[in-house]
């Protein structure tokens, strides 16, 4: 199957998702259509911990936190199972189960004035529960952190020129933020910069960096790999000295199969 028409029918069941089931959702079951309804960053405003903020600056934060882990888990999930049990994993798992989960949490948050699960849990059932749920959250934070630094660390480790650019990433996201909430700065402006800043390492790979896991050096190393293991018979350990690596440049982008074939240990023409 193309793969054009997944992805036109994942947008599809988004839409349609959106659209008509996030609306019964709100209106039947969550019960949050009231006009005068008054969030806590607007009711306990102080700059700090409650802050009003725009509706697709929420967006942005929001869709990270529901994506989670579905980058990573949905490529997994496809290379054991095939495609069709990815697409069910984060189309329809999104719609039907995450999304609501998080929505849920964040309607129960908005009702309950802000606090946290832990505090909600202390008034509901005991103090002792929330003791509890501090303790499983905070176990629940090590565990992800762990699992996202192994991958950095990786990362690091098999190619240390990524070290730099995501640095600068980091770098970028603190002024971006200074300029937006020290400067008062209309958000567009500044996203677009910062946006063309993190892509230019990915789609310049001439200059043999790139912008986090997905930028070109990387993923054409990893189908050099890839492909050598498959025809070749190579091992990962092994690399590919001796091996003559022939390929056709594109442009400004000519440089990632260069920069490749130096970090797989390969001969490039």
């Amino acid at each position: 199957m193309s793969s054009i028409i997944l992805v036109l029918f994942g947008l599809g069941i988004f839409f349609l998702g959106y659209k008509f089931y996030s609306h019964f959702i709100e209106s039947r079951i969550y019960g949050i259509s009231d006009p005068d309804l008054v969030t806590p960053a607007h009711e306990f405003q102080d700059g700090i911990d409650f802050l009003p903020t725009k509706r697709h600056i929420l967006f942005g934060h929001h869709f990270t936190s529901i994506a989670g882990a579905a980058p990573i888990i949905g490529p997994c999930v496809a290379a054991y199972w095939g495609w069709l049990p990815a697409l069910v994993w984060v189309v329809l798992g999104t719609v039907f189960m995450g999304a609501v989960h998080d929505f849920g949490a964040l309607v129960v948050s908005i009702k309950e004035k802000g606090r946290s699960i832990a505090d909600i849990t202390a008034s509901v059932i005991s103090n002792r529960t929330r003791i509890m749920f501090l303790i499983f959250v905070m176990m629940l934070i090590w565990l992800v952190l762990a699992v996202f630094a192994m991958a950095i660390a990786d990362l690091f480790v098999n190619v240390p020129s990524s070290v730099l650019p995501i640095n600068i990433q980091i770098m970028v996201a603190l002024i971006i933020g200074w300029i937006i909430y020290k400067k008062g700065m209309n958000t567009f402006i500044p996203s677009i910069i910062a946006l063309g800043v993190s892509q230019y390492g990915q789609m310049t790979a001439g200059s043999y960096m790139y912008i986090g896991p997905q930028g070109i050096v990387h993923g054409t190393t990893i189908t050099i790999l890839n492909a050598a293991r498959k025809y070749l018979g190579k091992n990962d350990d092994e690399g590919l000295g001796g091996v003559l690596f022939v390929t056709s440049g594109l442009g400004g982008m000519s440089g990632a199969q260069a920069k490749a074939a130096v970090i797989s240990g390969a001969v490039c023409v």
